[in-house]
């Protein structure tokens, strides 16, 4: 019979810290550094029923910051620069080169289940929780994430060449602050050795969710910092009870996709996404949870650990 009392387990960090790579040949360029933008040669303009101005209360290194308000994805604002910035030369672009951005939302939420549980295998060895237990997971210390979970860049060069990239938020946690890292990878722009620059001239900013945030800086940066999981622990949890699980894992800058397996007998399969993930195991057994991390854009390598769950 199902139980009422539900077991709430998280995974925990067992003490192991982020590993850095150093890059070979870093770089760092200044798009925005939290000037004012007339300074800074910087003028802003609509996007759509979006806005953008300037803003003097709020900043990361200074008082500054850009003031950008969306009303969906093809809502926000645009920054033209009056001199074109050079981002992506050939002869300094890497495949860990970023776009960043360091950005103050106003509209957060605590971290929670990224989507409900996908259907069980078949089997009936464990049953992923309804759509209704969404969003039930508390902790001590809440995890508050954007409500937007994409941010939307188009970039246009000095010669009218244009791109664009849709940049997954996710799980990204803030500063004590407020203020997240949301980095592109130039990569997924298609920006490489062998695209023979670019110079930006334009830059305009939205998101998935209608929002105002701050950007309070935007530079490109190399980073190679290879995606590191905390193992998690073993667990012993009753069947019929909820056993939650939630991964710790970093990848410098970059934004982390989770994806579960809740049991690697039947094969490895997408059973759940999100940091955190619910399950609930019918039967008595062990079985052995698989979790993947990788980043959204296939740039660094993605890490898989494993973890034994015993059901009594």
């Amino acid at each position: 019979m199902l139980k009422t009392a539900a077991v709430r387990v998280a995974a925990t960090v067992t003490g192991a810290a982020l590993l850095l790579c150093a890059p070979a040949s870093a770089r760092e360029i200044i798009v925005y550094g939290g000037e004012q933008v007339a300074s800074a040669g910087i003028k802003l303009y609509a996007w759509g029923s979006g806005k953008a101005s300037q803003n003097t209360e709020k900043g990361v290194t200074t008082t500054n910051s850009i003031e950008v308000t969306s009303g969906g994805l093809y809502a926000g604002g645009f920054l033209s620069f009056q001199n074109p910035i050079e981002i992506a030369g050939p002869a300094a672009i890497g495949r860990y080169d970023y776009l960043e951005f360091v950005i103050n939302f106003k509209s957060l939420t605590r971290l929670a289940l990224d989507s409900y549980n996908k259907a069980p295998t078949g089997n009936g060895e464990y049953r992923p929780l309804p759509y209704d237990f969404y969003g039930n997971y508390y902790d001590d210390d809440p995890i508050m994430v954007p409500k937007a979970r994409n941010l939307r860049v188009v970039l246009t060069s000095a010669d009218g060449k244009s791109l664009g990239h849709m940049q997954a938020i996710v799980n990204k946690a803030g500063d004590e602050e407020g203020w997240f890292t949301v980095a592109v990878p130039l990569a997924a722009l298609g920006l490489n050795e062998q695209t023979g620059g670019f110079a930006l001239s334009r830059l305009g900013v939205s998101l998935d969710f209608p929002d105002t945030f701050w950007i309070g800086r935007i530079r490109v940066i190399t980073d190679e910092s290879p995606i590191y999981v905390d193992p998690m622990d073993e667990q012993t949890v009753g069947s019929g009870d909820t056993l939650v699980m939630k991964a710790e894992a970093e990848a410098g800058i970059t934004s982390l996709v989770y994806s579960w397996d809740f049991n690697a007998a039947d094969g490895i399969q997408e059973d759940a996404v999100g940091q955190l993930a619910e399950m609930m195991y019918k039967t008595a057994g062990t079985f052995t949870v698989t979790l993947t991390v990788r980043d959204p854009d296939g740039i660094k390598k993605p890490v898989t650990t494993k973890v034994k769950i015993e059901v009594t």
